[in-house]
């Protein structure tokens, strides 16, 4: 037996948590259905650092974003020609290539043919998202599990383009940061040692800053990969308590308030929470329900310490722009597209006018970044550099005035 922890909503959206004893997550899955509850999330008790590291060494092995979309458009265009579920989930598993993949339509198959509801399925699959979960159990309960999927496709697409472009637009400021530190490596460890030899032959005092220099190199040459290996471990001890507690929540806390973010991560997370819950309200979820699980895909935790208010102030029945006022992180463009849409009625719908927009405000602020972060990268490398080659200089230039 294992201890797990679980997160589940019940019917009316509201958060449960808890830990249980059992033999497998599915046991924990099935007992949390049995119960009338929603699984959200269903984990493994707190590891510890070695095993933390083992287990992300090893990967999860979890089902690509690129792949979800794919079997869910699929999915979507099958079952709008007629076909039924198993027949459709067995075509599309002849189509996709990658294992974990294979596996994870595999495992909905045998599931379903044992008399299982498609939601039910997948929500005994801790890896998929649970707006992907709960916006196929309104599409199976309201009898549109097609449009539901095809609704479902679009906005994983959209989340997919925006986090295609945001990589490839980090490709170049990377690849420069990386020949930067290459360049400087080449040079203390391949170029200083050769002029070494000079300056101990030579009885000229050598400069300061030639000394440093030198020293610097040796150092790389001689401890390198011990500080490297040092450094590494710092980083993962650093990054697994950064991710453990408070120092999280003090970070993501940090990055709404700097400016030196330039508003960027509340425009991201404000975009993919309205996406999110118009999405499950458009596919029949009711608001409050909606708003809680996409509450649980924001990725900051001080961004979502600020939404708990939020929803629990819907389930009250208070109007939703006033709270998103108070909160105080998102966007102004959010608020006032969240009052016309209640004012109008169309609320889910300006929901998603608001996050295509913020999306777009969120494009253009990391070309802002990036055209900042390209030409202070091209200085810093041409300053380090010119530092280590003009301190060579000044001892070169030391030892030629001992010769003359």
């Amino acid at each position: 037996m294992a201890a797990f922890t679980y997160r589940a909503l019940d019917r009316l959206g509201a958060p449960q948590t808890g830990r249980r004893e059992a033999a497998s997550q599915e046991e924990v899955i099935s007992w949390l259905s049995g119960a009338g509850l929603i699984p959200v999330e269903v984990r493994p008790g707190t590891k510890s650092l070695p095993a933390w590291l083992t287990q992300s060494l090893r990967g999860r092995r979890a089902v690509p974003a690129a792949d979800l979309l794919r079997v869910t458009l699929q999915l979507a265009a099958l079952l709008r020609a007629g076909l039924n579920l198993d027949r459709a989930l067995a075509i599309v598993r002849r189509l996709i290539d990658r294992p974990a993949t294979h596996a994870l339509l595999d495992r909905l198959l045998e599931k379903i043919r044992a008399g299982s509801s498609f939601a039910d399925a997948l929500g005994r699959e801790p890896d998929l998202p649970a707006h992907y979960v709960s916006m196929v159990r309104a599409g199976e309960v309201s009898g549109a599990l097609p449009e539901s999927l095809a609704r479902l496709g679009e906005f994983l697409r959209r989340s997919h383009e925006i986090r295609s472009k945001i990589r490839s637009a980090l490709v170049y400021p990377a690849i420069l940061a990386v020949t930067v530190v290459l360049t400087l490596l080449v040079v203390l460890t391949v170029v200083l040692p050769r002029f070494e030899a000079l300056f101990a032959a030579s009885e000229a005092p050598i400069p300061w800053p030639t000394r440093i220099v030198l020293a610097l190199g040796n150092g790389v040459a001689d401890y390198g990969w011990f500080t490297l290996a040092l450094l590494a471990a710092a980083g993962l001890y650093a990054w697994a308590r950064l991710n453990a507690g408070a120092g999280r929540i003090a970070l993501d806390a940090f990055l709404l308030r700097t400016r030196w973010t330039f508003g960027l991560p509340q425009t991201l997370e404000a975009a993919r929470y309205l996406r999110t819950a118009s999405t499950l309200c458009i596919g029949g979820l009711p608001l409050p329900a909606a708003l809680r699980i996409a509450q649980e895909g924001i990725g900051n935790r001080a961004f979502k310490a600020a939404a708990v208010p939020v929803w629990v102030g819907i389930k009250e029945g208070q109007p939703l722009s006033p709270l998103l006022d108070r909160a105080k992180v998102y966007p102004k463009l959010a608020v006032q597209l969240a009052r016309v849409g209640e004012e109008t009625g169309r609320l889910p719908d300006m929901l998603i006018q608001a996050a295509d927009m913020l999306d777009g405000e969120a494009q253009s602020i990391i070309e802002r970044l990036l055209t900042l972060m390209v030409p202070v990268i091209t200085l810093v490398m041409g300053a380090l550099v010119a530092l280590l080659i003009g301190s060579v200089l000044v001892g070169i230039l030391s030892v030629n005035d001992l010769a003359f």
